[in-house]
């Protein structure tokens, strides 16, 4: 639409192509540190949860290497100088103001995200290693757990019984 010279008010064409490529990568609007997370599908997410979408022939190194540098600590420093804090707590007239400033709360926007700078080479090694640590702890979670139990309830009982 951009292309077509569309304003946003313009646009009534949506394409289902670009919903296609499974690997997104989301993060909260409103949050006191740099959250940014790889989906790999099956979700949507609303204006509070925004998203960055990588070419579809983007690979999941590609994902995963911009990641790495998002979530870094160099990010962080770099985040919270771009945006405003919105404080930590509501007074009794519903100003806000700060207690103590690792509690404080900052309003992320994909525009800012946009202008964050990339760095060469990207973290792409350290970033699968944690994201794979990250996927072997969810499968010890306990809805995980009773998943695969339930999923096959008997199987192996009858051999342990002898």
């Amino acid at each position: 639409m951009v292309e077509r010279g569309l304003s946003w008010y313009e646009w009534q064409e949506l394409y289902v192509s670009k919903l296609r490529t499974p690997l997104t990568i989301t993060f909260g609007e409103v949050a006191t540190h740099n959250h940014f997370v790889l989906h790999r599908g099956g979700k949507v997410f609303k204006q509070t949860a925004p998203v960055i979408k990588l070419p579809a022939d983007a690979t999941e190194d590609a994902h995963l290497g911009l990641l790495g540098l998002l979530n870094s600590s160099v990010a962080c420093f770099w985040l919270k100088q771009v945006w405003p804090h919105k404080g930590s707590t509501v007074d009794d007239k519903g100003a806000r103001q700060r207690t103590a400033p690792f509690e404080d709360f900052y309003a992320f926007n994909s525009t800012k995200v946009a202008e964050f700078p990339i760095a060469e080479p990207q973290p792409v090694n350290l970033a699968r290693r944690l994201d794979t640590l990250g996927r072997e702890m969810k499968d010890t979670l306990p809805a995980a757990l009773v998943a695969r139990a339930t999923s096959s309830p008997c199987e192996g009982v009858n051999d342990r019984l002898g």
